[in-house]
């Protein structure tokens, strides 16, 4: 991860901060195609901020593009050779309706899954989560995503959550367009609580290695004890299997947050706020203005809508006193007060985006925090049930084993009689 201590975010000072301005980190004056046609193009986010709808505009336009969802994704490596279990993840499969998603007509990884001849065993493990914050070597993420580049039907595009923290280390060595997708933290948060997967990314991701000065101090602050196997399936299960707290999930998450918004800022050509995106006519507008720009045509989104939760005085002042902290962990971590401005007054303009407060968005909020109690009162059971299986095998052993030692320690049978010696004749 670049290294933003001290130093003001770059680009931020010359931008137009009206609401309606879509954020070119460090390009104000982008000439029309100013980028080559087919420049590959980096579509970079966390989870849960209208990522997949972004995959989807790009793939349904008609202009060429050939658009990898999310070829860094722990499911591709975890397939190994066989890849028709990538097939099966559609928009009809359970878990992928329980994620709201937009509906796709044809598998998620179905691009990658048509050139993998030309990629097949050049994903690692150690670059998903071990690198996430790119300071160690590129060289075999890049080896990995230029032999995408070069077996793509198209114009390659790329969205994936797990290189937000690497734009500038992905943009050095392979260069091309790169757009960062950004949300309203406090509704991203939720979003994820749709099941129990992202909140063990997150800690997944707070192992990784080396790690910068920001998650030493974080993993210090909540109390996290590192946890490396070779498999990322291990490692997954034991995060899964041990939730941090809800504040402590939170400070977690908008630590992540704030370090991509960084990273973006610094690196990225575009930023794109998805919940304007999806509330504003005039910023859809601009927003396509600006890819033109970087050479970006054809893609459309009229029918982008990302869903914006209600917030009491309970609400703001629990985010608030948490995010407070995190700032305090970016100022011990050596940052300037001023990053910490940029990041305030970004949280300041998504505040001023307007909130739908109807009975509709209300009914809507409910039906969400019922999917989302459901979704953990169904994990909370599965856990349970693995529990008790495994402690109901520990007893089965238990009482083996019980039952081997009292045999070894029981007396020994007495030894038989000698035969009474035969009666004299």
């Amino acid at each position: 991860m670049n290294d933003h201590r001290g130093t003001a975010v770059p680009g931020t000072e010359a931008r137009n901060d009206s609401p309606e301005h879509p954020h070119a980190s460090n390009r104000t004056d982008i000439p029309v195609n100013a980028t080559p046609p087919a420049a590959p193009i980096f579509i970079h986010s966390l989870w849960r901020a209208g990522s997949t709808y972004m995959f989807h505009a790009f793939r349904r336009s008609a202009a060429g593009y050939w658009a990898y969802q999310e070829p860094v994704h722990e499911a591709v490596l975890q397939a190994g050779p066989h890849l028709e279990k990538l097939a099966d993840v559609t928009s009809g499969h359970p878990q992928v309706m329980a994620m709201r998603h937009p509906r796709l007509d044809k598998p998620y990884f179905d691009e990658l899954i048509q050139v993998s001849d030309a990629w097949r065993g050049r994903l690692l493990k150690r670059i998903i989560y071990d690198d996430y914050f790119g300071s160690a070597d590129v060289a075999p993420l890049a080896h990995y995503l230029q032999a995408l580049i070069d077996a793509a039907r198209g114009r390659a595009v790329f969205q994936e959550c797990r290189g937000a923290n690497r734009i500038g280390a992905i943009k050095g060595a392979l260069g091309g367009v790169h757009l960062y997708l950004w949300r309203n933290p406090w509704d991203q948060w939720w979003s994820f609580k749709v099941n129990d997967y992202f909140d063990a990314v997150c800690q997944m991701i707070l192992g990784a290695t080396p790690a910068p000065p920001e998650i030493l101090l974080l993993r210090q602050e909540i109390g996290y004890v590192e946890f490396h196997r070779e498999t990322i399936g291990e490692e997954f299960t034991h995060f899964q299997q041990r939730p941090v707290a809800s504040r402590d999930s939170y400070l977690v998450f908008y630590m992540l947050w704030c370090l991509a918004m960084l990273e973006a800022q610094q690196h990225a050509d575009l930023t794109i706020s998805m919940d304007r995106l999806s509330e504003s006519p005039g910023y859809r507008d601009q927003v396509g203005t600006r890819l033109a720009a970087l050479g970006i045509e054809g893609v459309g989104f009229s029918d982008c809508m990302l869903p914006r939760a209600f917030y009491d005085k309970t609400d703001r002042a629990f985010f608030a006193a948490i995010e407070e902290r995190a700032h305090a962990l970016l100022l011990a971590a050596g940052h300037a007060p001023r990053t910490i401005a940029t990041i305030a007054r970004l949280r300041a303009e998504l505040g001023a985006a307007p909130m739908r407060t109807g009975a509709s968005q209300l009914k809507a909020d409910l039906r969400r925090v019922r999917d989302a109690a459901l979704a953990h009162r169904d994990a909370d059971a599965e856990r349970l049930r693995h529990l008790h299986q495994a402690l109901d095998t520990v007893r089965a052993q238990l009482d083996q084993a019980t039952g081997d030692i009292a045999a070894l320690r029981a007396p020994p049978p007495p030894a038989p009689a000698e035969p009474a010696p035969p009666d004299p004749p």
